[in-house]
């Protein structure tokens, strides 16, 4: 199941997209904030990932929000 991430800047969804292309998932820009992900081989496991993934990411960008919800 695809996964919709939102970033607060969107100036900072071309960073994230690239840090997400760099992983096994399936990565699209959707609009100026919002990225679709998808990983058709591990979608059980994809929505744990990119919730650690994404924790780990803004932990370097605090001044940024991302929200994770499911399409």
């Amino acid at each position: 199941m695809p996964h919709v991430v939102r970033v607060s800047d969107p100036g900072a969804v071309e960073e994230l997209l690239a840090a997400l292309s760099s992983a096994r998932a399936e990565v699209r820009r959707r609009d100026a904030r919002t990225i679709v992900v998808s990983d058709p081989g591990h979608d059980d496991d994809l929505e744990t990932e990119l919730a650690f993934f994404l924790k780990a990411w803004t932990l370097s960008h605090p001044t940024l929000r991302v929200e994770l919800d499911r399409l």
